[in-house]
């Protein structure tokens, strides 16, 4: 299952896009600017995707998006999340945010993503 969120770039209006799927391992970004913690990685890590292509990661950290909620904007961290420059949008796994106690639903058009606490943050 996976949902896209579409929205414009906060500094300079380009349109940014966000891939929220549940058969990704890793959150994944080509957007450095977006990680609020960053550590390179030395050499870099290889990741195939579901083609079979290979890319490397060459970066890991924080990661900070902006995820609809109730008709405004939340900031979301994503802890461990992989810097990939050969990318076009971020790839946000649902599966990540599951083990760490996050609850989904996806349906009439729309993904709500709730706390461990259970407040909805998206």
């Amino acid at each position: 299952m996976a949902c896209a969120i579409i929205t414009p770039a906060e500094d300079d209006g380009t349109l940014c896009t966000e891939l929220y799927d549940s058969g990704a391992t890793r959150h994944i970004s080509p957007y450095q600017s977006n990680f609020t913690s960053y550590t390179p990685l030395l050499p870099p890590l290889y990741l195939n995707t579901a083609n079979q292509q290979c890319f490397p990661a060459v970066g890991t950290g924080t990661l900070t998006i902006w995820v609809p909620n109730k008709g405004t904007k939340s900031k979301f961290a994503l802890h461990d999340a992989l810097h990939m420059l050969s990318i076009a949008y971020t790839l946000v796994s649902l599966g990540s945010l599951d083990m760490e106690g996050y609850h989904f639903h996806i349906g009439d058009r729309r993904l709500e993503i709730d706390s461990p606490e259970g407040e909805q943050v998206g």
